[in-house]
């Protein structure tokens, strides 16, 4: 009647993981006898990284990911740029 069969329970969390940064940079030429500052490089840079992490099975994990910067330059000789990149992964485990 009752089976000996060994029953086992897999418990699985997702973990979500968000960051988001600001940097500014600025290289500035100043004259000490003039009154003349002048920004000669420099930018503005904002990014955005976002993953998400799920076991399937004791052995397999789903990862998703999506990574997005900008880059807001200061000198009209640069061209302000964004890249975004994303995908997922299967990795399977084959240790116990």
């Amino acid at each position: 009647m009752g089976g000996s069969g060994k029953k086992s329970s897999f418990n699985s969390d997702l973990n979500l993981k968000l960051d988001f940064g600001i940097r500014d940079n600025k290289t500035t030429l100043r004259r000490i006898d003039e009154d003349n500052n002048q920004i000669s490089a420099g930018s503005k840079q904002y990014t955005l990284n976002f993953s998400a992490d799920y076991m399937l099975s004791q052995s397999l994990q789903f990862r998703a990911y999506f990574n997005w910067t900008s880059s807001n330059p200061y000198v009209s000789s640069q061209y302000p740029n964004a890249t975004t990149n994303g995908g997922f992964t299967l990795r399977f485990n084959l240790a116990q």
